[in-house]
Order: structure tokens, then C-alpha cells, then sequence
């Protein structure tokens, strides 16, 4: 198992399991016998590793009586009819997170297939209206709070979906290019109007504006992403350079609003000769913490 020791308040030190990456309190930084984060709130968007049957399933957005909603759950227990039923909600990241840390998981935003700025579907007309609803730039930054009570750590993993995807397929852009004077404007009201996005980069400025301007007094974290496994090294090279790419824009982004970075790439030590793909050795681990 690699650890890569990331910021997350204070220091956490994120562990890859065989699908989820976890959460081990480097005791060394925390008084014995407390928890980092006790009483504290932490919410999440994300997309399917981060979905559990029952704690963000698809429920409507507006029905403000129901805790975890967003989207169709990849996980759930045996029996459950979801992709993957040999997991508990305890193996999650998030939750495994939530309990080291002792604080409570307050808003569950997770949904298969979900993604920041693109749909990739080929299960229908229904099925992709239904995604393009979810992308994260539309409204779901406004649902990370819950029966009056606002987060007091945001974690967006999102992003997965798009780096899978070839560079033909999807506009990446770059944060650098961002007119932030035509994408957000402010109203005389205190609001703000959004233009549509038309570059990945885009939608995730649009994304930390909404997140930011709504949960002011949060924590924010932005996690990179790791390639997707599946295929031989070459395949598997095929979505470093669409991971690396997005990963810059996640990161740009972050700088831009002063938010916090949770660099999963580089904790995993991928790509460390900086060439943009991964060598034999780091495919070879990256596909190891999958089996």
C-alpha cells in the first residue's frame, strides 16, 4: 500500500485499498484519544466511487426531506440489484474518512456516471437527459447542507468521468483561458448569473464559484484523480493524458479560489518522471490496488 500525507485540516494520510481510496489519522498531529474533526460536518460530491445504496441514491433534488440523494448508487449490499455488491458502506472512503476523523457525513452528492461538463452514455436518450441534470456545475452545488445545518468540510472528487473520455470528445480548455468576467457576473442584488460553460475548465470554475459563494465558512478540498484501470499499459496511458490534463484544471482552479488540494496522482507517485504516462512499475502498482 502506498500513503501520500495530504492536507485535510491537518494532516491525514490517504491509503489505497482495492477500490477506495482511505483514511488513516497520522496520530502524531492529533491529541490521544480525540478526533481531528469531532463535531464537525463534512459533505461530498462526487460521482459513482463515491455513491452507496441507500446514502445517495436518486431521489428528487427538491425533496429537501431526504438526508443523502443524488443520483443512481453504484454500490450497495448483496441482494441490493447495484454494479457492485460485495462492499459495506463502512469500506467506503468517505465514510472510513468521516469515522477516523469522527465527524458525521452531512450531505452524500454522488451519482453513477455523473460528471462535471459531459455525458458519456450510450444507454439512451433517457438515460443521458437524466445525467445532463446532475453535472456538477448545474445545481448540485447548492445541496451540500442539510435540515439548516452547512458543511464545515467540502470534498469534491468529480472528474473521473471526463478524464476517461479521448481528447476529441471532450473541450478540456485550461483555467489560464477562463474570461471570468463573461462566465460569472455578479447581479445588483448579491446574486450572480452564470453563462453556459463551454470548456471543462469552465464548468469547474463555475462549480467552486457556486460551492464557495454558498458554503463560505467551509473547508474546501479538491481531489485529483487517478487513471482509470482496465486494458494494457497503452490503454491505461490513453487516460493518464486526459487524467493529467483535467488534474491541471482541478488544481488551477483550486489556486485560483485558494482552496485546498488533495493530490491523489501524485500521492499514488504516478507519472514521477513527468513524461505523461506511467512506466511499467507504476502501472503495474496502479492496477494491483484494483484486483
Amino acid at each position: 500500500m502506498m500513503k501520500a500525507a495530504v492536507a485535510l485540516l491537518l494532516v491525514f494520510t490517504f491509503v489505497l485499498s482495492p477500490v477506495f481510496p482511505t483514511v488513516a489519522v497520522a496520530s502524531d498531529y492529533f491529541e490521544p484519544g480525540k478526533k481531528a474533526l469531532e463535531g464537525k460536518y463534512i459533505s461530498l460530491m462526487g460521482d459513482s466511487i463515491s455513491t452507496y445504496d441507500g446514502w445517495s441514491n436518486t431521489k428528487p433534488i427538491a425533496d429537501e426531506t431526504v438526508k443523502y440523494r443524488y443520483g443512481e448508487a453504484y454500490y450497495g449490499l448483496p441482494g441490493s440489484g447495484h454494479h457492485n455488491e460485495s462492499l459495506l458502506v463502512s469500506d467506503t472512503w468517505w465514510h472510513q474518512a468521516a469515522t477516523e476523523l469522527g465527524a458525521e457525513m452531512l450531505m452524500v452528492n454522488s451519482g453513477n456516471s455523473t460528471g462535471l461538463l459531459h455525458v458519456n452514455t450510450s444507454a439512451g436518450a433517457e438515460w443521458e437527459n437524466y445525467l445532463q441534470g446532475l453535472l456538477a456545475y448545474k445545481s448540485r452545488p447548492y445541496y451540500l447542507g442539510y435540515e439548516g445545518k452547512d458543511p464545515d468540510v467540502i470534498a469534491l472528487y468529480i472528474g473521473s468521468n471526463e478524464a476517461r473520455m479521448k481528447t476529441t470528445q471532450v473541450n478540456f480548455g485550461s483555467v489560464a483561458d477562463v474570461d471570468y468576467n463573461a462566465l460569472i457576473t455578479e447581479n445588483s442584488d448579491g446574486t450572480f448569473t452564470y453563462a453556459e460553460p463551454k470548456t471543462l475548465a469552465e464548468s469547474y470554475i463555475i462549480l467552486l464559484h457556486k460551492v464557495t459563494e454558498t458554503y463560505p465558512k467551509a473547508e474546501v478540498y479538491c481531489f485529483t484523480i487517478v487513471p482509470a484501470c482496465g486494458g494494457n499499459i497503452d490503454a491505461v496511458n490513453t487516460r493518464t493524458k486526459t487524467t493529467i490534463i483535467t488534474n491541471n484544471i482541478i488544481k488551477d482552479a483550486a489556486r485560483y479560489y485558494d482552496v485546498k488540494v488533495v493530490d491523489l496522482f501524485e500521492g499514488f507517485g504516478l507519472d514521477e518522471d513527468g513524461d505523461g504516462k506511467l512506466s511499467q512499475k507504476e502501472y503495474d502498482y496502479l492496477t494491483s490496488c484494483y484486483n
